[in-house]
């Protein structure tokens, strides 16, 4: 497509099903062609699908835009995209005249997963009217923010003529076209212009809920599983465990519409092994007159690996109404000899081709493996391995003259200290360190991302510890109770400014650092830092005065007149 040569004045964009799946809506026309758009989107964009123009030789020529619809005038037609209510929107196209054919064509773009759904074909009493023979559009994903994995229902699209008088249309979908076909001899008698009219839903629930007998709309009633246990297939995208919440659109109020949330495992396209446990008993009455998502917990037996196929469905306690779309594949057994999810799914009752608006949440499992070992031995130097995994270890010598270390995520000293009179002291992970060394009243503390100093240490002797690049742990040091450490500053600025009719800057900065340390056995720091700056600037400043007057004029005299002159004969 290349770059839009209409623009609407307002843009035809909404959001529809805010409070379900919500579905983003836009109306335009677009490219060289001018061709009527309109564009649906799910799950940030994941899924779509695109009605397009005809595309033959049809250019819009006109675009107006209303509060709730936009209206695009072709060279052949209107299309017109209206908004109906939160749910459902309306696409018109409307004929100036009898078309040549009674099949109307719209092109369609979808993407590989939108799977099409046609109603009514091995159902056809479960179907209202404008269900029976419409489309239901599934997506390859379920549960979480799929839910059902609905995205859309096209319905069977009424046909009207400008005296008022309708027929049902027909649709048809190829796997690249929608088709709408009209009867041939109700066109020949309709009044032009005559207006197809598909309604196109987006809700994630499926269009049906009720049974019919007799065509008799007083004979319809609510489509029912009786102490039965239905189960459809879903494919997990990702590992699953723990706590679920199993969620079920009921449309009944009765008593006993009571049961339990199922998952059982796959072998042979059949539901097998039960992988749910912990199932909440599920209360499904609605109050409402209308549906209604109701949920109830249940947990997961171990781990379900990505990419399973799983059987997720309901053992009714005794009832359950549900909505339903037709297509897709449902497994029943019968669970009447059974008061709580049995173990393994048995005694079949029965196939179908149903997909029930049922769906689960789940926390996704996400596995993470970081693999740190190492072997560096730290004597003159550390020694480090880095490829993709990192590696470290280090054994950790005894200390007898000092310590050997080591850096890594994983740390760990082992040396054999014996404390007494000193409380171990932990601070992070992995790091162990014990060693035989004698501390009067004093305190020894190793700090690493992992660290444990176990006790038992028991001092005769002092110990002095000298900090550089290694450290270093000398026994047999006296150190007696004086320890004198002096720190001082000094810091002057001094400026004196004279200012007659020249100008002194003179500017003195001193500073002064020092520092005394004084141990009574032999150990005495100082550091001693003196920095003077002096410096006398001085800059005089003597006015020259210039002196212009009018008409004055400034001559030169020399006193120096020379003149030479050469005279030469050849």
């Amino acid at each position: 497509m290349m770059g839009r040569l209409l623009k609407c004045p307002t843009p035809f964009s909404y959001i529809q099903s805010k409070d379900d799946c919500p579905t983003g809506v836009k109306g335009e026309a677009y490219g060289r062609s001018r061709s009527p758009i309109l564009q649906f989107t799910k799950w940030d964009e994941e899924a779509f699908l695109l009605f397009k123009g005809n595309g033959r030789n049809e250019r819009t020529r006109s675009l107006e835009r209303t509060d709730n619809s936009l209206i695009l005038t072709t060279n052949k037609r209107k299309h017109i995209y209206r908004i109906l209510d939160g749910e459902n929107m309306e696409y018109d196209i409307v004929l100036y005249e009898r078309p040549r054919s009674p099949v109307i064509e719209m092109p369609l773009e979808i993407p590989k997963g939108l799977s099409f759904y046609k109603q009514g074909i091995k159902y056809p009493k479960l179907m209202r009217p404008e269900v029976f023979g419409s489309y239901a559009v599934y997506w390859n994903m379920r549960n979480n923010k799929y839910k059902t994995g609905k995205f859309c229902h096209i319905y069977r699209p009424k046909i009207f003529d400008a005296a008022g008088r309708w027929i049902w249309g027909e649709l048809e979908f190829d796997g690249e076209s929608l088709f709408v076909i009209i009867d041939e001899e109700w066109l020949k008698r309709a009044r032009y212009p005559v207006t197809v009219d598909p309604v196109i839903g987006t809700s994630s629930v499926g269009a049906s809920h009720l049974n019919k007998e007799d065509p008799e709309p007083s004979e319809w009633y609510d489509y029912f599983y009786e102490i039965t246990m239905p189960v459809n297939p879903y494919v997990t995208p990702g590992s699953v465990s723990g706590s679920c919440t199993a969620y079920y659109y009921s449309y009944h109020s009765d008593s006993e519409a009571r049961g339990y949330p199922v998952i059982y495992s796959n072998s042979g396209g059949l539901p097998a092994n039960r992988l749910s446990t912990n199932e909440s008993y599920a209360d499904l009455r609605n109050p409402s007159s209308s549906g209604e998502w109701l949920g109830v917990n249940f947990d997961i037996n171990g781990t379900i690996p990505g990419g399973s196929t799983i059987w997720f469905g309901y053992m009714s306690r005794f009832y359950l109404f549900p909505y339903f779309d037709e297509g897709g594949s449902l497994k029943e057994m019968d669970v009447s000899g059974n008061s709580t999810p049995p173990n393994t799914f048995s005694t079949f009752a029965g196939s179908n081709q149903l997909t029930l608006s049922m769906y689960f949440n789940y926390t996704a499992v996400e596995n993470y493996t970081r693999d740190i070992a190492t072997v560096a031995a730290l004597s003159d130097g550390l020694s480090r391995i880095h490829s993709g995994k990192r590696k470290m270890v280090e054994p950790a010598t005894s200390l007898s003259d000092f310590i050997r270390g080591g850096k890594g995520i994983f740390k760990k000293l082992i040396a054999g200290i014996g404390i007494s009179d000193f409380t171990g002291r932990a601070l992070g992970m992995f790091i162990k360190k014990t060693d035989t060394e004698v501390i009067y009243e004093g305190l020894t503390i190793k700090i690493a991302f992992a660290r444990m100093v176990s006790a038992a240490v028991s001092l005769a002797d002092s110990v002095i510890r000298d900090l550089t690049k290694t450290r270093r742990i000398i026994n047999s040091i006296g150190i007696t109770d004086i320890f004198a450490r002096r720190h001082d500053r000094k810091q002057k600025i001094s400026e004196s400014l004279d200012l007659p009719e020249n100008l002194t800057r003179t500017q003195i900065l001193i500073r002064k650092y020092s520092e005394n340390i004084s141990v009574s056995d032999g150990i005495l720091r100082r550091l001693m830092i003196f920095l003077r700056v002096t410096g006398n600037f001085t800059v005089w400043d003597y006015p020259f005065w210039k002196k212009a007057r009018s008409k004055e004029e400034l001559f030169i005299s020399s006193p120096v007149i020379t003149e030479i002159e050469i005279d030469s004969e050849i």
